[in-house]
């Protein structure tokens, strides 16, 4: 493993100050959530739930997140993939959406492209069954749609809480595998159609 060379591991306790100091950084929040600013109350919580979200089977669990190191275990950031339910969204209410807070001194390594393949990866390990994830990126956030517009599907322009966003398609599995798949749901579904009941 060289220096640039990343991974993803769980969130802990230890990880407290790193994930403290990106998250009350102005400049990566502003494109975040709600963008306000976390405390350390906020912080604990978030930890304790990311510990206790391992404890749940996958297929009741609805997020994922994880921290990005090199391999000198430097924090690089917080990658995940989560459900999130809107009405203006119905058409992705049991999909997830990409998550991702890279520190500012990391960026521009690289690090982005590297994150999102490892993400892939485990997403189709955790959840193999869901083959799409959707990014929603803030109008504003001029980088990010440079990024999305040249790597992912656009799909469509929306308004969230008086913002305006733009909502891309990320394509988590190659062809082979899209194959595969959806040889797989129509085995199942042949299967399903002879029982009385489906689960």
């Amino acid at each position: 493993m060289n220096m640039n060379e990343l991974k993803l591991d769980i969130i802990q306790k230890s990880d407290f100050n790193d994930i403290l100091e990106l998250t009350t950084n102005p400049d990566i929040m502003q494109y975040i959530g709600n963008s306000k600013i976390w405390d350390k109350e906020k912080v604990s919580k978030f930890i304790n739930y990311c510990i206790n979200d391992e404890k749940v089977k996958d297929n009741k669990r609805e997020q994922y997140y994880y921290k990005i190191i090199n391999s000198s275990d430097d924090f690089i950031g917080i990658i995940g993939f989560h459900k999130f339910f809107r009405k203006e969204l119905p058409q992705t209410n049991n999909d997830f959406f990409l998550t991702i807070y890279l520190n500012p001194k990391q960026q521009n390594k690289g690090y982005f492209s590297e994150s999102m393949k490892l993400l892939i990866k485990k997403m189709n390990k955790e959840q193999p069954r869901k083959d799409k994830l959707y990014s929603l990126v803030r109008q504003s956030n001029e980088k990010m749609n440079l990024i999305s517009k040249a790597k992912y599907k656009f799909i469509k322009k929306i308004k969230l809480n008086n913002e305006l966003l733009n909502l891309y398609l990320i394509n988590t599995r190659n062809k082979k595998q899209t194959k595969k798949s959806t040889k797989k749901t129509k085995k199942l579904t042949k299967k399903l159609t002879k029982k009385k009941h489906f689960f």
